[in-house]
């Protein structure tokens, strides 16, 4: 007698990934950035009251940029490092290297289920849930992040709003008349639950400039906590 284990194994190899933003500014700015700030901030004007725009600190630029450009790097960067481990480009003027590692979706393709679909149903949810639970630890207590672009969280809307009312499963769908007067009719959907399960809907609108606005595309993703360490795979 014997037992045949059976296994689900990823390999992953990457590598810390350089960010690097630049700015400029005039040599004016730069002697006078605290001063330019302060008046258009109305500070010192008396009674002047017109609006006066001003420039943001060049600190505020960098990071803002810094930030947009990690999270695009940390989601779509692939590699440029070769099969020696060597990066293929390098800073022009110190000969520095610089690294990119691969992102979230590159590393994930690899081994991902790839789903398509042309109509977005309630049935698309569960095929995804399934297939999802055909990789997880356990068939039930999953909770699965939905990260997607905008013409995806309008459809989902458009879905689990249509499903409620099949069913009528909601009774605060509708709400009654505010203090102006107004009726507040319909609801944000950000998760559905099917089979013991939990998918979560994130919109993101960085998947709607890399994928377009016009079709649908999502990333699921297991966010599962870990049972010892209470830590999700990602």
């Amino acid at each position: 007698m014997y037992v045949k284990y059976q296994s689900n194994i990823e390999k992953h190899r990457n590598y810390i990934t350089t960010h690097r933003v630049d700015d400029s500014y005039s040599a004016q700015y730069a002697a006078f950035e605290d001063k330019f700030i302060s008046i258009g901030e109305g500070k010192g004007q008396g009674n002047l009251t017109e609006t006066i725009y001003r420039m943001d600190k060049l600190e505020k630029n960098l990071l803002d940029n810094f930030l947009y450009v990690r999270n695009n790097g940390l989601l779509f960067n692939k590699t440029n490092v070769d099969v020696n481990g060597k990066p293929t480009i390098s800073d022009p003027d110190t000969g520095r290297p610089i690294y990119i590692g691969d992102g979230i979706i590159p590393q994930v393709e690899r081994f991902a289920s790839k789903y398509a679909f042309v109509k977005l149903t309630i049935d698309v949810f569960n095929v995804v849930i399934a297939t999802m639970n055909e990789k997880a630890k356990k068939p039930t207590g999953n909770k699965y992040m939905f990260i997607c672009n905008e013409r995806m969280w309008t459809l989902i809307q458009t879905v689990l709003g249509d499903f409620l009312a099949k069913y009528k499963t909601e009774g605060t769908y509708i709400y009654s008349k505010q203090a102006n007067d107004y009726i507040k009719v319909g609801a944000t959907f950000d998760s559905y639950e099917y089979g013991g399960n939990q998918i979560t809907f994130k919109v993101d609108r960085t998947f709607s400039r890399e994928y377009g606005f016009q079709k649908a595309y999502c990333l699921c993703l297991d966010l599962t906590a870990d049972a010892t360490e209470a830590e999700p795979p990602i």
